[in-house]
Formats: structure tokens, sequence, C-alpha cells
């Protein structure tokens, strides 16, 4: 499936699927269906990929381009509520402008917990921008934001953001994380 925008999410299975890919952190029994999703990004931007609440032993990586060049593979992030038991997580991944990005849902051996029941393949994927295009604003003036037309509405978090910029315009310090945006009216 292509992702158009983010952040993205979706709910699927991996059962109806075949086993073509194996990701290079896996060391475990090949053998589970997977599901692949592409997303070309417009900027240069970081992201992480989340199957938390998914119902089996999930592996998650990432391509670029093509199946040669694995960039990021995770087996077993979250262990226990919320997220379910040997889930996948991907954080902090840098996805550059222009290439194609293959996020590939895989699972451990038959991605079957004991008998086959209505769980098996069961994934959810989230993709979130955490930096970059998207993300609330750039970091400092040369990773700006760019707003690329108005009206322009961005949601985004200051969390592990730091306070590169203090105004003289306050009357008391400002410690505050702080965003960057730009814009460069056409004229």
């Amino acid at each position: 499936e292509v992702i158009t925008e983010l952040p993205f999410s979706d709910i699927g299975v991996t059962s109806n699927g075949n086993d073509d890919y194996t990701g290079n952190c896996f060391t475990g029994v090949i053998g589970a269906p997977d599901v692949v999703y592409s997303y070309t990004p417009l900027y240069d931007m970081t992201v992480t990929i989340d199957l938390c609440g998914s119902k089996y032993n999930t592996l998650l990586y990432v391509y670029m381009n093509d199946e040669s060049t694995t960039v990021a593979c995770n087996d077993n992030y979250h262990s226990g509520s919320p997220c379910g038991d040997l889930v996948s997580k991907i954080e902090d991944l840098e996805l550059f402008e222009g290439n194609t990005y293959y996020f590939v849902v895989d699972g451990y051996n038959d991605y079957v917990r004991g008998p086959a029941s209505e769980e098996d393949g069961l994934y959810q994927i989230s993709v979130i921008i955490t930096a970059g295009a998207g993300s609330g604003g750039g970091e400092t003036i040369e990773t700006a934001e760019r707003i690329s037309s108005l009206p322009f509405l961005d949601i985004g978090n200051i969390c592990g953001r730091t306070n590169d910029y203090d105004l003289d315009c306050d009357e008391g310090a400002s410690d505050s994380p702080d965003v960057v945006y730009s814009l460069s009216p056409k004229t």
C-alpha cells in the first residue's frame, strides 16, 4: 500500500500475504507472511513507526529504494500492556527527500500464537513525523519547516526540543523549547 501523507495509521492482517521478505535483525525461524507499505517523503524528516496494539510477535524493518538497503529493523520493542508482547517499533528514523521507503510488517515463525484464531497476523501500524516537515516546525533556522501555502495548520510536539532562541521582548528569561517555520511569500 502506498502511504500518501503522514501521520498514517492502518489495521490489517498479514495472514493473507506471502513470506516475501526477511529483516536483517531477525535470527529466528522464517516463514511468516508480510505486508509492505511504501512512502516517498517530499522533505527530509524523522519518523517513528509503531506496531503497538498488534496481536502477535511482530518484526518491523525498513528498506530504502529497494530490498538491498535495510535502514532500520526491530524485533520485540514492546513487552506487555498496553502495546502487546514482542511488538516492534522503530523510533527516530531519518527519511530523506526523493527516496522511497518500504515499511515491512512481518512476524516470527508462522505468526500464530497457539491455535489459529482471528488474531493471526492482526497488526496495527502508525507512522508519525517526529522532526522535519509536519512535525511542528524545525529545530533551528537552518532546519526550519517550509510553509508551502496559506492558510497553514500544523500539529506538533515540543517534547525533546531545545531552547535555541531567546528574545529580549519579555521581562524574564525564557527556557522554553522552540520550533521554527519559514515562509517565503511569492511576489
